[in-house]
């Protein structure tokens, strides 16, 4: 088979391909956007140490696993809010692509902890969902539903935010920006080595540079007195 007829795939993970086609958040340009929901979750993942911190908060009798995936789930929230509002200012492809995976990170991170917080008790809630959704029935006192619809609220932003910020990596992709930071160089540096290598290039087109062993001395004596007596006569 021709190696030229081969189709390659690239590797690399990008944003891009999750992306769902839409051009605006809210009427905002996506570049906008997705810096709004970087600012958003920063804020809200600081918020949230903030008051993780209080000595007010907490729940009696939380698991262990619940309190891990909550403090990971925080610090998800930050860093890829920063990378974000990185991405957006500068116009880069790498920490959009990673603020988008991460969202889909902390939709898992959110399961997570309504299993291991609610999770022993799949009974109450499938008696819970048969009781709100099919009979219609309305009860305020049941923590289970209200842990079920925190995490559907939580989890429909995320979705939301990541459709925006894929929207936006496959934006950039078409754009050709670039895919991490480069280095600009310098106006005028960048003109100072043009002329120069200018000046190289004529100076070697003014000086004619032979081979070795071609064109000894006696042979260039020997053209140059011919070529000073002039054509001869048969």
């Amino acid at each position: 088979m021709d190696s030229r007829g081969v189709i390659k795939y690239s590797t690399r993970i990008d944003a891009a391909d999750l992306s769902d086609g839409q051009r605006t958040c809210c009427k905002l340009p996506l570049r906008w956007g997705t810096l709004v929901f970087g600012v958003f979750f920063v804020a809200a993942g600081l918020l949230q140490i903030a008051m993780v911190y209080s000595p007010d908060h907490g729940r009696t009798g939380e698991s262990y696993g619940s309190k891990l995936s909550i403090w990971i789930l925080m610090a998800c929230m930050v860093l890829s809010g920063a990378a974000g509002c990185l991405g957006a200012f500068f116009e880069v492809r790498i920490p959009v692509t990673f603020f988008a995976l991460m969202l889909f990170l902390q939709c898992v991170l959110e399961l997570a902890w309504f299993f291991c917080e609610d999770g022993n008790n799949l009974k109450e809630i499938g008696v819970m969902v048969w009781n709100e959704v099919m009979l219609g029935k309305r009860s305020s006192d049941n923590s289970i539903a209200v842990d079920l619809f925190y995490i559907m609220l939580s989890m429909n932003v995320r979705l939301w935010a990541c459709g925006v910020v894929s929207s936006y990596a496959l934006e950039l992709r078409i754009a050709g920006k670039a895919v991490w930071f480069e280095p600009i160089e310098d106006d005028d540096d960048e003109e100072e080595g043009t002329s120069e290598r200018r000046g190289t290039l004529r100076g070697n087109e003014a000086i004619p540079t032979f081979s070795e062993g071609y064109g000894s001395t006696g042979e260039a004596g020997g053209l140059a007195s011919q070529s000073s007596k002039g054509p001869q006569s048969p």
